[in-house]
């Protein structure tokens, strides 16, 4: 009964310092890697190398379009149903994108969360398309 009531005592702080010990750890592999990227992109531009774009024009850009059942590539099959299921998923993605309750926003809006407007649509920095959207499934 006593090493019950302990446990659910210290569990709260232990997980707390557990938390608070890898997120030190993190920053520290965040910070490594960051200066691990300046220091490999020196070393490369002192070696005589340039920064140049692999690809001159968006018209270097390729993309094919596979369509299931096409004649075309015949090789390629999906389920029976698979538009059925992709459109399901299309319109559950879509319908919890819709609430904001639901979304994470990149980069961060400086609000409060609880001062968002319910709709994604409403928002206004959504409505200037100054943000990316991702979903939070719970």
């Amino acid at each position: 009964m006593k090493k019950e009531i302990l446990k659910s005592y210290f569990r709260p702080l232990y997980h707390s310092y557990i938390a608070f010990r890898f997120s030190g750890r993190a920053k520290k592999i965040n910070d490594d890697y960051a200066m691990h990227y300046r220091h490999a992109q020196e070393v490369y531009l002192s070696n005589g190398n340039s920064v140049q774009s692999v690809l001159t024009s968006l018209d270097q850009v390729q993309v094919s379009t596979l369509i299931p059942g096409s004649m075309e590539r015949p090789w390629i099959s999906c389920p029976e149903h698979y538009s059925e299921w992709v459109q399901r998923m299309r319109r559950d993605v879509e319908s919890r994108l819709e609430n904001s309750a639901n979304c994470r926003f990149f980069p961060k809006i400086n609000v409060a969360h609880s001062a968002l407007p319910l709709r994604v649509a409403e928002i206004d920095a959504m409505k200037r398309g100054c943000y990316c959207t991702s979903a939070q499934i719970l």
